[in-house]
């Protein structure tokens, strides 16, 4: 029976529970819950005990309490074998709850609900749920959690559904079941979580206990946006809302309250946000409630009230907000406000006054960030209205306020503004706000029924927003925020205007903005025109047009000769002024879309100066045109940047393509690849400052600090500068944080390469310059020589480095070293290049210590400075070494269709000029003592062209120092001491050398090149020199002492006035290079002077030529006498200067008692005549012709007769003769010869030997 009993209710159990239930279940909840209760037929599973009903209804049919779909139940299987009900799970698709219509008891509430336990399942799953009020508004409720454990801990999850969006996450925790159905106690925890912020959460504990007497308590506290609140409440009744509180509010921070809402709030159309003016004001039925709140620190951006507090009072007569009080950083607030209900709507009130506190009150630490210090004002306002709009428009009223501002300075400011009642308008009127020496007013009002206009006009002068902007370590979001002010107040008409003399702001300042913003529902424009300061003009519209579900928006700025680096704040690198237009349009159905989508294109056209005149027409170069299309770069809900691209930069000497972009927040924010195929800078570079000076005040070193992260990148296959064409030129620029590098500059030019780096680098504000190169095939020859011939390259390195907080002061610490050596070794001494230099920058100048400079036979060492001053000062220090003039005196012989000098650089010009100059003035008198070179048929042997005297007046010049040798066509001199000085082109020489080809000697000038004419003074001294440049000769001592005045060297010839004094000592005669003479007529000379010449040359064991020069006309006037191993040989030269003729006797006489037989006896007369340059003999000379100072003139010295010549020709030396004639006649009369020890030796001298 059992097993028959089992198998039935296996079989029919289900069907027949389901409609026992089915009959007798609607009944008992009826009888239990007082309320009609509809359930569908159920479906039962005795197995699982589950029970199952599409449909659960409690409360009447037309206004259910509670209505439930696919409803699941699962009974627990213990307290059911006792008797008892328990649901272990219960589920429904869909859940409403209408509390309002459950119908109320006439009994008092009951004061335990424990019999509520066994229908309270231990889980509860309900995919949507549905709370209804009495009004038949709906909160929905989604995927809420229930569980419990036992009459202990229960928790229950859940979400809020928002229209977009995963909805707001709540988590409740209940502390005991048990507690709160035996209303003894409620201590719950909830937390709420909006969607997409998982950081952003709510927290609240909430106790509950009922009161000693009656009543209850009730504590909460809870945290959000960084701030704790405390609650305390109660009622001496129970279940009654609470009528008394205080509540504690450590801080409270505006912004993040703000924040907190937004991230709560549902989030709508724009449509739904327009605000609804018209409608009526709902009615308030509030309970009553006194309640005490206290708010510690108050915080609206950087501005900070604390110890804020105040009395709420609500009932039937409203809100009320009683002794406000609030202290800030220079006054204290108090006030009060009301809000009353009634019949024509609400009425409202509010009023507030400031006190300014005692002096004696310092800035406490709650306001040291405080920016807006308010002294005193205060403030009015009254109004009521059943809508809206009307209490809107019946609000009168006025406000004051008066303060400072505190950042880098405290500016004053004052703001009044009256509120006038008038019939269906708002009005502001009299609105007045100075700031500083700055002044703003205007009005603002509200009009119209069925769609509201708002209308600003504002005015002002002299507004500098400078205050505003103070040093702040908090980092500003990048880029701007997308415009949603375009849709503020949206169902609201917008008429803006703005009127704005001298606006000034960090990154702006124009002269004047107009500014005018219109907009309805169809859409809205605004208009800006912008005069710059720096002069020119900016227009720019906005356009926007509402079309069905999106909007199109049309952006285009005008520039009209704007100096955009004046407008916003910047002395920029050069002077511009900026033409043209770009325009961007877009279309989409919200902000961000537009601006996604937003694309233009640019047109400019930018004009430069170097003088920043703009008067005149622009000249070559000087004009830029740049093209290029732009689209936005948006990051989030702001615009950070423009991207460019088809870049085209152009004018008549240049030519870039490439792209650009500029992106806030981006590492690096500027980029900018370039290009062009020749790219000539060379105007460029001209319109770049040219002084320390001006670029410290075009804030160079602050421009390119301000660069940030950048990096720009530029390739030229050709960049000419200076003229200069550099091939396969690239650069690479990046910036970063107080840093800008260059780490790569490259290029070849004329077979040169060069491989640098640099960086700039900021410590505070010192700015730090290291630079490096690498350079190959240096061709240093054309910076000393000029460019043309055969150069040696060299290859090396060059290192830079400086420090200063300006240009000026980072060009006077610049240092570096420079290393160059020839790139191929070679033994030719003409072949050799070296160079070791360390330069430094001193306060006025600069200064190079050479180690070791090695140009083909010159090798020196010293120290080189450059005093900048009106006229610059060169000051060289020589420290030994050997200088060789011969490749530059090698340069200037260059035949005559070359020019060696065209393309050359100054320092070439410098030098070749002063080679030349020295050359010119040391070669005229040393040709005298008879090496010169070859010359063309014709040629004068003093040019008449001008000397490069204007060099010496460019410059200022201290030389001093010691040289090993000196080496030039006409001298090679060593163990050679220098000092010159020259200053207002006035030079003095001093040079002394101790091993002058076996000798010694001295020259002394002084050359006043700024006198009108050129005066010069010169004094040569030589002792034991074997010719000038050397060989087997004999040795010559000589005193030559000159002053003149011109400016070539004929000139100077032809004003020289002096003494000329030379002897000869014993050695063989040099026929090459003999004095006055060609070699070719000195070989005839002596042929016909002394017979068997050619068999046996002679050796000359004395000579002396002693001569005076006035006014470029020089004379022998005690003769000169020759003494060889053969023969005596007397005469007379007689020389113009001025053209450079020369008149010459020989006479020679064998000498008596050498060896010579009776048949080589012989006496011969020569004369030789003609221009220096080309002398000749003149045939048929049968006696020497002598006439005492018959075309001469003479100083006043006495011309010896023809017997005194014939006695000295007779004597055995005639040399000595001469000299006594000399010391006898020339020393007494002469101080520049009585002070050569040379000329006039201590003691007079020998006599002469007797005549033979």
């Amino acid at each position: 029976m059992p097993l028959v009993l089992i198998v039935v209710l296996a079989v029919f159990g289900n069907y027949i529970v389901a409609r026992t239930l089915d009959a007798q279940l609607p009944q008992l909840l009826r009888q239990a819950l007082g309320q009609p209760v509809r359930l569908a037929p159920l479906q039962v599973n005795l197995l699982n005990l589950t029970a199952r009903s599409a449909e659960l209804a409690i409360g009447p049919q037309q206004d259910a309490a509670v209505q439930a779909s696919d409803v699941r139940v699962q009974l627990a299987l213990r307290p059911l074998l006792r008797g008892e009900i328990h649901f272990l799970l219960a589920t429904a698709g869909d859940l409403g709850v209408n509390p309002s219509a459950w119908p109320a008891g006439d009994g008092e509430a009951p004061s335990d609900y424990r019999f509520l336990e066994p229908w309270l399942p231990d889980r509860l799953a309900l995919p949507r749920a549905r709370f209804i009020d009495a009004r038949g508004a709906a909160l929905d409720l989604q995927d809420l959690q229930w569980q419990r454990e036992g009459d202990g801990p229960a928790t229950a999850r859940w979400r809020l559904p928002l229209p977009r969006g995963a909805g707001v996450a709540l988590n409740l925790q209940l502390a005991s079941l048990a507690d709160l159905l035996a209303l003894e106690a409620l201590a719950l925890t909830l937390q709420a979580q909006p969607p997409d912020d998982p950081d952003t959460t709510i927290s609240a504990q909430l106790q509950l206990r009922p009161g000693e007497d009656s009543g209850y308590q009730l504590t909460a506290e809870a945290s959000a946006a960084g701030s704790q609140l405390q609650v305390s409440a109660g009622n001496s009744l129970s279940w009654r809302a609470p009528d008394q509180s205080s509540v504690h509010i450590d801080k409270l921070v505006i912004e993040d309250l703000l924040a907190l809402w937004r991230a709560f709030a549902a989030p709508g159309e724009d449509d739904a946000q327009a605000l609804q003016l018209d409608a009526p004001l709902a009615e308030l039925t509030l309970p009553a409630h006194d309640s005490h709140v206290r708010i510690d620190t108050l915080r609206l951006g950087k501005e900070v009230g604390i110890d804020t507090a105040f009395d709420l009072h609500t009932g039937a007569d409203g809100i009320h907000i009683e002794h406000l009080r609030s202290t800030g950083p220079a006054a204290r607030i108090a006030g009060t406000a009301a809000l009353r209900p009634g019949d024509h709507g609400w009425s409202v009130r509010a009023e507030a006054q400031l006190a300014a506190k005692s002096n004696q009150d310092s800035i406490a630490s709650p306001f040291l960030d405080s920016q807006w210090l308010l002294q005193q004002g205060q403030v009015s306002l009254a109004g009521s209205g059943a809508t809206w709009a009307a209490l809107l428009d019946s609000l009168a009223g006025q406000a004051r306020l008066q303060g400072y501002h505190r950042g880098q300075g405290e500016t004053p400011f004052e703001i009044s503004a009256q509120l006038d009642q008038e019939t269906d308008v708002f009005s502001l009127d009299d609105v007045s706000l100075r700031l500083g020496d700055g002044q703003l007013s205007g009005s603002a009002s509200l009009s119209g029924n069925d769609r509201r206009l708002l209308t600003v006009r504002l005015q002002g002068q002299d507004v500098d927003l400078g205050f505003l902007f103070g040093d702040s370590e908090e980092k500003a979001p990048a880029g701007m925020a997308l415009p949603d002010y375009l849709r503020f107040l949206p169902g609201i008409d917008l008429h803006a205007s703005v009127d704005v003399s001298g606006l000034r702001a960090p990154g702006l300042a124009i002269a004047r903005v107009q500014g005018e913003l219109q907009r309805d529902s169809g859409g809205g424009q605004l208009d800006i025109h912008a005069a710059g300061i720096g002069g020119g003009n900016l227009q720019l519209a906005l356009t926007s047009q509402r079309k069905d579900k999106h909007s199109d928006l049309a952006l285009k700025t005008t520039l009209d000769s704007i100096d955009l680096p004046a407008m916003f704040g910047r002395a920029g690198l050069l002077y511009s002024r900026t033409s043209g237009s770009f325009g961007f349009s877009s279309s989409g159905a919200d902000t961000r879309e537009m601006f996604a989508r937003m694309r233009g294109s640019a047109d400019l056209t930018v004009r430069v100066r170097a003088d920043n005149d703009w008067q005149r027409a622009s000249r070559e170069g000087e004009e830029v045109a740049l093209s290029g299309k732009a689209q936005l770069v948006l990051a989030g809900e702001r615009i950070t940047g423009v991207q460019i691209s088809d870049l085209d930069i152009a004018s008549l000497q240049q030519d870039l393509t490439g792209s650009l972009s500029l992106v806030a927040g981006r590492t690096p924010w500027l980029e900018a690849d370039l290009a062009s195929k020749k790219l000539d800078i060379t105007a460029l570079t001209e319109l770049l400052p040219q002084s320390e000076e001006e670029a410290d005040q075009r804030d160079v070193l602050r421009s390119l600090r301000d660069l940030g992260e950048a990096r720009i990148a530029l390739r030229a296959q050709t960049l000419v500068v200076a003229a200069v064409p550099l091939a396969d030129f690239t650069a690479t620029l990046q910036s970063g944080a107080d840093q800008l590098q260059i780490p790569q500059l490259s290029f070849g030019a004329r077979g040169t390469s060069v491989r640098s780096s640099a960086s700039l680098a900021w410590q505070g504000d010192t700015a730090q310059l290291q630079a490096s190169a690498k350079l190959g095939n240096v061709n240093i020859d054309q910076f000393l020589l000029g460019d043309g011939g055969d150069f040696v390259p060299v290859s090396g390195t060059l290192a830079l480095r400086a420090e200063g907080d300006s240009v000026a002061d980072l060009l006077a610490h610049l240092e570096g070293n420079i290393e160059l050596a020839a790139t191929t070794t070679s033994q030719a001494v003409d072949r050799r290049r070296r160079l070791s230099v360390h330069a430094s920058r001193l306060a006025d100048g600069m200064q190079a210590r050479v180690s070791s400079a090695q140009f083909g036979a010159s090798e020196l060492s010293g120290t080189l400075r450059l005093v900048q001053a009106t006229r610059p000062k060169l000051d060289i220090e020589l420290q030994g070494g050997t200088l060789s003039l011969l490749a530059w005196e090698a340069r200037n012989q260059a035949p005559p269709d070359s020019d060696p000098q065209a393309g050359g650089s100054l320092l070439a010009d410098t030098a070749r000029a002063s080679a030349d100059l020295a050359g010119k003035v040391l070669r005229a008198p040393l040709r005298l003592l008879g090496e010169r070179e070859k010359r063309q048929a014709g040629e004068r042997l003093f040019s008449p062209e001008p000397l490069p005297l204007e060099s010496l007046r460019r410059f200022d010049l201290e030389l001093r120092g010691h040289l090993d040798q000196l080496q030039s066509r006409e001298l090679t001199a060593g163990d050679l001491d220098l000092d010159a000085t020259l200053r207002d082109g006035r030079l003095d020489l001093s040079l002394s050398s101790r091993a002058m080809n076996g000798g010694k000697g001295a020259l002394n000038a002084r050359l006043d090149s700024a006198a009108v004419p050129p005066t010069l003074h010169l004094q040569l001294d030589f002792d034991g020199v074997r010719g000038l440049t050397g060989g087997d000769t004999y040795p010559r001592s000589g005193f030559t002492s000159l002053t003149t005045q011109g400016a070539s060297l004929a000139a100077l010839a032809a004003n020289s006035n002096g003494l000329f004094y030379l002897e000869l000592g014993e050695g063989p005669i040099d026929f090459a290079n003999p004095t006055l003479l060609t070699a070719d007529i000195a070989t005839s000379v002596f042929s016909a002077l002394i017979p068997g010449f050619e068999s046996s040359p002679p050796t000359l064991d004395c000579g002396i030529v002693p001569g005076v020069f006035q006014d470029g006309v020089g004379v022998t006037p005690y003769g000169y006498a020759l003494r060889t191993d053969q023969a005596n040989i007397l005469g007379r030269i007689e020389v113009d200067l001025t053209d450079e003729s020369l008149k010459m006797t020989l006479d020679s006489r064998n000498r008596q008692g050498v060896g010579i037989s009776v048949g080589s006896v012989f006496a011969n007369t020569i004369l030789v005549r003609g221009s220096l340059a080309e002398p000749r003999i003149v045939p048929n000379t049968t006696s020497l012709l002598w006439r005492g100072g018959a075309a001469f003139l003479t100083a006043g010295l006495s011309v010896v007769g023809e017997s005194v010549i014939k006695r000295a020709l007779a004597s055995e030396n005639p040399c000595q003769s001469i000299k006594h004639l000399v010391t006898q006649d020339l020393c007494p009369k002469s101080e520049e010869a009585a002070a050569s020890t040379l000329v006039c030796p201590p003691g007079g001298g020998k006599k002469p030997p007797p005549s033979n």
